[in-house]
């Protein structure tokens, strides 16, 4: 085992055993393709890369005795995907522990619309396998985007008025909590915990896997056939109080087929534009 030191002149504790094959630092040649997100690049002094639940619990348990050690001074961070608009899933000289190898995707019952998956994995990758069962699940606009960081945020996607929010649509969670113990949550087991690990990313613990119920979708010869109108409409505003004020109308009274998201920009000259983007499911 050996000693890390924070800016050189704090002690870390030692690095479990169990942890060292999945730890590196910025001298490891695999730091650079686990230290950044979407957005920005991270410069943490330790990064675990963890593949299994006991892997995480371990990392929670070391991260917990490194707090206290400094006095909630070191960033700790959970990356799975990396696209979170907060950029919480990278810091500067913490700790980051990356799930993107866990990332298994499993349908259970294909006829009920059942499926699992670990947080490390994206949702391109769900998507593609679900959709061998003719599944389909409503979950952000991008493929690249993770499991873990949208499922416990909300997960607002193109399907959102036809299916709702991708935390609707969870089941059952597995949730390592502060003290490194595992939970299996859901409506009826830990009823509180499962309400809190689903949306506005809470601080309760890490979530491992997901079970979800996803919607079945018409068969083609070719396979799965979800056909989509994609409209992209941007107005000049005057008057953008009265612009919501009708939007919001208009989409109340639309089909539950048409997804419409709305997002306002300020130009140059002050004013407001609105950009809305339709989507029709033909399904």
């Amino acid at each position: 085992m050996t000693n890390i030191k924070q800016n050189g002149t704090q002690d870390w504790p030692p690095i479990p055993e169990e942890l060292q094959s999945i730890c590196l630092d910025s001298d490891d040649d695999q730091y650079s393709r686990f230290q950044s997100n979407y957005f920005q690049v991270g410069h943490p002094a330790l990064i675990f890369v963890a593949k299994t639940e006991a892997h995480v619990s371990e990392v929670i348990m070391y991260v917990a005795q490194l707090q206290r050690l400094s006095k909630d001074a070191v960033p700790f961070s959970i990356k799975s995907g990396g696209h979170g608009l907060t950029k919480q899933s990278i810091n500067q000289n913490g700790v980051i522990l990356d799930l993107s190898q866990m990332n298994r995707v499993t349908v259970l019952d294909a006829e009920k619309g059942i499926f699992e998956t670990q947080c490390g994995a994206v949702w391109g990758d769900v998507a593609a396998k679900i959709g061998q069962s003719g599944l389909i699940l409503s979950s952000g606009d991008f493929g690249d985007t993770g499991v873990g960081g949208l499922a416990t945020a909300g997960g607002i996607g193109l399907l959102v008025r036809k299916q709702g929010l991708t935390i609707d649509r969870i089941i059952s969670a597995t949730v390592i909590t502060g003290d490194g113990n595992r939970h299996v949550v859901s409506e009826e087991h830990e009823p509180d915990l499962f309400w809190a690990l689903r949306g506005g990313s809470s601080q309760i613990g890490v979530v491992t896997n997901f079970v979800f119920q996803a919607d079945a979708v018409p068969q083609t010869a070719q396979g799965v056939s979800v056909p989509i109108m994609y409209q992209k409409i941007s107005y000049d505003l005057k008057d953008l109080w009265q612009f919501l004020r009708h939007w919001q109308q208009w989409l109340a009274n639309c089909d539950y087929d048409l997804s419409s998201l709305l997002m306002i920009t300020k130009q140059e000259g002050g004013e407001s534009a609105g950009r809305d983007s339709n989507k029709c499911l033909d399904w």
